[in-house]
């Protein structure tokens, strides 16, 4: 990203906000479609709970990492 934005350091949040928020709601609405279809199939479901477990936990742990480490 420096050698494209070589000011990325004010581009930086705004960047990641842009990447964040539309792999968020891909994660999250994979794990659910994995929810519904493992009602179908049925050991399915484990990974879907396991997904969006998984898609939380990274989303809190990048959360917390910014207050922190604001920028």
């Amino acid at each position: 990203a420096f050698m494209v934005f070589p000011n990325y350091a004010e581009f930086e949040p705004t960047i990641k906000a842009i990447v964040a928020v539309p792999n968020t709601i891909g994660e999250l609405s994979f794990g659910v479609w994995l929810l519904v279809k493992g009602e179908k199939m049925g050991n399915a479901v484990i990974g879907g709970v396991i997904a969006i477990i998984i898609v939380i936990l990274v989303v809190s742990i990048s959360s917390k990492r910014q207050k922190k480490n604001p920028k």
